[in-house]
């Protein structure tokens, strides 16, 4: 009975820890893009993916199809929130392998805190061969369950008190693939909840 009462406060403790997140996106339902985001892609660089899901959870993901398109730009955009603060933090799940002798594809995490007017507030920019977790190949890249890592920022002191909303901005060089997955924006759970996913956790 007691090793039931400790499961039963556990689950409660999750339920209560996840009901935190603004995001918390898996990409595990064929609805794209997800209910409340917006896309501006005229390349069609990005699309939902079956063929790939972070460290090998799930069937679904984010694909930016830069193994396929020369050169051109796509934007994926969160919904927008009025409740962020300093406290929140953005995070997700990446794979990515360079194509042998090309020019790095990049990706950058931009910030608009006027109702998705402007996205002035660069919060993260990449060249993806930095940060590749596949090594450069000559072959089309889908990442196995162990080619993936985690990325997490907190959130600028702008977002608080106005409509700000998240935006994913791809650009390709004619490189690999990149996939995208379990994104989450919110209040970092507890410790104890952190555990429960701890076997999902990569480089940071």
């Amino acid at each position: 009975m007691a090793k039931i009462i400790v499961l039963f406060i556990s689950i409660l403790c999750a339920f209560d820890a996840y009901s935190q997140y603004k995001i918390n996106e898996t990409f595990e339902t064929a609805v794209y893009p997800p209910t409340g985001w917006t896309e501006n892609d005229s390349y069609d660089i990005i699309s939902r993916s079956t063929s790939a899901s972070g460290f090998g959870f799930g069937t679904g993901s984010i694909k930016a199809d830069f193994f396929n398109v020369i050169s051109g730009t796509a934007v994926l955009n969160t919904p927008v929130f009025n409740t962020l603060t300093t406290s929140d933090t953005l995070s997700f799940d990446y794979a990515y392998a360079p194509y042998t002798g090309f020019s790095p594809d990049s990706l950058l995490i931009k910030i608009s805190t006027d109702n998705g007017a402007t996205f002035t507030i660069t919060l993260a920019s990449y060249r993806l061969l930095d940060i590749a977790t596949g090594p450069a190949t000559d072959f089309e890249f889908v990442p196995g369950a162990s080619q993936w890592a985690t990325l997490k920022f907190e959130l600028p002191s702008a977002v608080t008190g106005n409509n700000s909303q998240l935006q994913f901005y791809f650009s390709s060089s004619y490189g690999n693939n990149l996939f995208i997955d379990n994104v989450t924006l919110g209040n970092t759970p507890t410790a104890d909840v952190q555990a429960l996913s701890i076997e999902n956790s990569g480089v940071q």
